[in-house]
């Protein structure tokens, strides 16, 4: 009888600490729902700003290749004068 007592009293224990390990939650306590609600909306600021510089960084590439095709086209313009002046005076032949 007495074994049977401490059978019953261990699996209480038991029985119990397990309830009370398994019962207890993390809670999310204010401050930390807070400091999320705050890094969410820096995150969606953080996006907003990435999208206005990738749209910045279009244009400019944009820009970047109308200045290069102007380059060029000046590039060729000042080879053909190039050439004519190395025919002086010989320009234009007759």
């Amino acid at each position: 009888m007495r074994q049977n007592f401490k059978a019953l009293l261990v699996s209480g224990l038991i029985g119990l600490s397990s309830l009370a390990m398994f019962s207890c939650t993390s809670m999310i306590t204010p401050e930390q729902l807070q400091e999320i609600r705050e890094l969410r909306q820096r995150q969606v600021q953080l996006e907003e700003t990435i999208r206005k510089r990738e749209a910045d960084l279009a244009g400019l590439q944009t820009e970047v290749k109308a200045r290069q095709r102007e380059l060029d086209k000046c590039q060729e313009v000042k080879a053909f004068i190039e050439g004519k002046l190395a025919n002086w005076p010989n320009v234009w032949p007759d």
